[in-house]
């Protein structure tokens, strides 16, 4: 082999050497676009009020995101009754004793070891052990004076109602819980003893994926009932949160609903967060000079670039790489030729090797400047979202198994003969509502959608349908005869207990909204076969099954 052919194939193995090693940190990587801002929150309330049936009067809330920063507020200012919500900051001012090495938890307070008294105010709420613990510091607005720091207000200054018997803002409970987050060691014991408090009931009825330090109150005056809950939620970014109720019907649910619409708040915020902050660092990135390979690179990524959900537009091959490869391509045919004629080479066989070395060039430039090369995709992933859910909700169950890539049949057209099964089935199906939530993200041959999804909660049900039940029987043995009631060994007939539980399915259905639920489900899609299909989830599966 000629001296010049050497040289040229050497040169095409060197910059196929380079083009393929060098990634520069300057260059972009195959990225998704920047997901949208945060789900608006006065308007997530505004739909969760409206889902529940309850006016805005009716309630007060407080959201703060103790990474972020970021703090809402419903009637956040207005005053309202809180019940045992105050023995929170009544405890911080005995612990902030402890902290200072004024007291221990040994010492007596009202005759009893305030370790004693501290785990029986927050963990049991004990009103009696309360009252001696605020008695011990003098009148009652002595103690609200010795509060206020937490609450964020100032004595000299604060409205009159500030000093009415548990009476509290939103905004207040919010401050207090804030200084006792943040500074935890000031008051030893507390958020513990919050920890203890009421594991499955308030805030924590169904919210058990994350712990929750929380404080309750709960009080009926004139036939009204006030139910209210405080805390900390440790989601992943830990969030502070409030609500208090005044005569709202199905409260307990209606706590454990606003709990979780909170907790899937925060993580959707915080992954909308990281997400962009990835991509800002990403840009930030300083370009590196290296030579012939920094020159190629400079000038084949076109400045402001961005990705969006879709594929279109892999694939062609930048002007300067393609110009290189070219020449030294004719190059390295002239020497092939030359080298022919002088019969030191065959001419077939080195043509087809300068042919398949420019080719592979061409392709490492255009996978290292494109990203991935993948088949083209055609249309919007979230066509094949609502195109499911629209179906589902129509009850066209065929063509909403038709989007799925893991199901061609869910079972859920299968109706029982039981007629009363069949009424929670056709309950469960009318409760479906769908939305989607921020933008769809789309990488290669797959996507992500996000959606809030509606539904029938079948455990939200099992509690009141048990009650009704219990209070059907009764009825019915007040309404029926022995013989319509009891079987020949004195047990309940087959046909009463059924007759029993129907009655109680049409009750408990009869307000049906108050056992909907609501939650985040993020899809998976994937392009198959020239359109896009949603690989089902585990969550998916449950909530479309009434969260079972």
């Amino acid at each position: 082999m000629s001296k010049q052919l050497r040289f040229i194939l050497s040169l095409l193995s060197v910059l196929l050497a380079v083009l393929a090693a060098a990634r520069l940190p300057g260059m972009p990587a195959a990225h998704a676009e920047e997901s949208a801002e945060a789900d608006d929150w006065d308007r997530i309330i505004e739909q969760f009020l409206a889902d529940h049936d309850v006016v805005p009067e009716q309630v007060a809330m407080g959201y703060y995101n103790t990474v972020t920063g970021e703090e809402h507020y419903l009637r956040g200012d207005e005053y309202m009754e809180t019940g045992s919500t105050y023995k929170v900051p009544l405890n911080m001012v005995y612990a902030e004793r402890i902290y200072n090495g004024e007291m221990t938890f040994d010492t007596k307070v009202a005759g009893a070891r305030y370790e004693y008294l501290q785990y029986m105010t927050i963990v049991w709420s004990n009103n009696e052990y309360a009252t001696y613990l605020w008695q011990e510091l003098g009148e009652y607005g002595t103690f609200r004076d010795a509060i206020a720091d937490y609450m964020g207000v100032d004595p000299e200054t604060v409205e009159a109602k500030y000093y009415r018997n548990r009476y509290f803002t939103a905004r207040q409970v919010i401050s207090c819980l804030k200084t006792l987050y943040t500074e935890p060691e000031r008051f030893p014991g507390v958020i513990d003893c919050m920890l203890l408090a009421e594991p499955e009931k308030y805030f924590n009825y169904h919210q058990q994926d994350y712990p929750i330090a929380h404080k309750y109150g709960y009080i009926d005056e004139g036939g009204v009932l006030y139910l209210c809950d405080s805390g900390i939620c440790y989601t992943d970014d830990p969030i502070i949160i409030v609500l208090f109720t005044e005569g709202v019907r199905r409260p307990n649910t209606f706590h454990a609903d606003y709990c979780t619409l909170m907790c899937d708040y925060a993580e959707r915020t915080r992954a909308e967060r990281l997400a962009r902050e990835e991509a800002e660092n990403a840009a930030a990135q300083p370009a590196i000079d290296n030579g012939l390979a920094s020159q190629v690179f400079a000038s084949v990524t076109p400045a402001g670039t961005e990705k969006t959900y879709t594929t279109e537009g892999k694939g062609a091959l930048p002007v300067l790489p393609a110009i290189i490869i070219s020449a030294a391509g004719l190059a390295a045919l002239y020497a092939v030729i030359i080298a022919a004629k002088k019969k030191k080479i065959r001419p077939v066989p080195g043509v087809l090797s300068v042919l398949f070395a420019a080719a592979a060039l061409a392709l490492c430039v255009t996978g290292m400047t494109r990203g991935t090369l993948y088949s083209r995709t055609e249309g919007d992933p979230r066509d094949a979202v609502t195109g499911f859910f629209d179906a589902l909700i129509s009850g066209d169950q065929a063509d909403a198994c038709g989007f799925l890539a893991d199901y061609a049949d869910l079972g859920l057209d299968n109706v029982p003969d039981d007629p009363v099964s069949a009424e929670m089935i056709r309950a469960l199906r009318e409760s479906y509502s769908y939305e989607l939530a921020g933008d769809c993200v789309t990488n290669g041959l797959s996507a992500k959608q996000t959606v809030r999804l509606r539904y029938l909660d079948y455990a939200k049900m099992s509690e009141d349908l048990q009650c009704n039940t219990n209070e059907c029987v009764r009825l019915l043995v007040d309404r029926l005869s022995k013989e319509e009631i009891y079987d020949a060994d004195s047990g309940y007939r087959e046909e009463f207990i059924a007759q029993a539980y129907a009655e109680a399915v049409e009750m408990t259905l009869s307000h049906k909204e108050d056992y909907y639920s609501s939650g985040l489900i993020d899809l998976d899609l994937i392009f198959r076969n020239g359109r896009w299909l949603i690989n089902t989830s585990p969550e998916l599966l449950a909530a479309l099954c009434g969260g079972n």
